[in-house]
């Protein structure tokens, strides 16, 4: 063999090995399991009502969870995300076969940031529940589409996106070691580069599902990065377009700027902020 095919097969070899975790990852999205797990930080003999918290981007420990929101009445189940998995499909899936083993009659989630991408997928898994009215969400600085991105961070994720998802297929298996720690939590590159390129796309938008008829309260903070100008009357368009639908239809009921300081997530969800809405919308966990 000469030395320029030995180079070709040489690097057409590197390629499919760096490629095949990125290719394995894709065929297996329809079947992949879930690896992370669903931690019950509360336990009730009263199963009327089943909390769940689903949090985004950064990874809320069990013991923060359990100080900020302080469950004692109900079931309050926290998502904890696998290390290496970004499969919003099979999470809706574990997160469904969980409430149908404890049996909870109905169920409350609360999302914070990327969890509500999970919504799209709950839409369909938890389809009779919702057509019940056994649903309620509250969605935390939700983000269901790019529409909700800042012109800035929109056009800078647009930039850097196509080459971060270039450099986690180029370094392979090594994309997929979690070593990146975050609150405890160990996330590989490619889930985190995963999780920002659906900042840029729609894969998890719920806003035309028929599970925007069981969101009871948007809380958005206008200090957010990916904040628009005009993030209230994009809320209201977003959230309340099921009332001019669907007569029945209770409109969404949506609070603006109502955190503490953005960047401290204890601050943010205490009596000024969050629990104050969820404790008006009578929430009690």
């Amino acid at each position: 063999m000469s030395k320029k095919k030995k180079v070709f097969f040489s690097i057409l070899t590197w390629i499919g090995t760096a490629t095949l975790p990125y290719l394995i990852r894709k065929w297996t999205e329809e079947t992949g399991k879930f690896t992370g797990r669903i931690s019950t930080l509360n336990y009730s003999n009263d199963k009327s009502i089943g909390y769940y918290l689903i949090p985004g981007l950064i990874p809320l420990p069990r013991k923060l969870a359990q100080s900020i929101f302080e469950p004692k009445k109900y079931d309050f189940n926290l998502i904890e995300y696998g290390h290496k998995d970004y499969n919003l499909e099979a999470i809706s899936f574990a997160i469904d076969n969980h409430i149908k083993q404890a049996g909870y009659q109905k169920v409350r989630l609360i999302t914070i940031g990327l969890g509500d991408h999970l919504l799209a997928f709950l839409d369909y898994t938890l389809a009779d529940m919702i057509r019940d009215e056994k649903v309620e969400v509250v969605t935390i600085d939700n983000l269901p589409s790019p529409d909700f991105l800042s012109r800035h961070s929109y056009k800078l994720l647009s930039l850097v996106e196509p080459g971060l998802m270039s450099l986690r297929i180029f370094f392979g298996w090594l994309a997929e070691i979690p070593f990146i720690r975050f609150r405890g939590d160990w996330r590989s590159p490619a889930v985190l580069i995963e999780q920002l390129s659906s900042l840029v796309g729609y894969i998890g938008d719920y806003s035309q599902d028929e599970i925007m008829s069981c969101i009871k309260a948007v809380v958005k903070n206008g200090e957010a990065s990916y904040a628009s100008p005009d993030i209230d009357s994009l809320l209201d368009i977003t959230f309340n377009f099921v009332e001019d639908e669907q007569e029945d239809a209770p409109p969404c009921k949506t609070f603006y700027n109502y955190f503490g300081n953005p960047s401290n997530l204890a601050d943010s969800i205490t009596a000024g902020g969050c629990l104050r809405v969820l404790k008006n919308l009578d929430w009690n966990f």
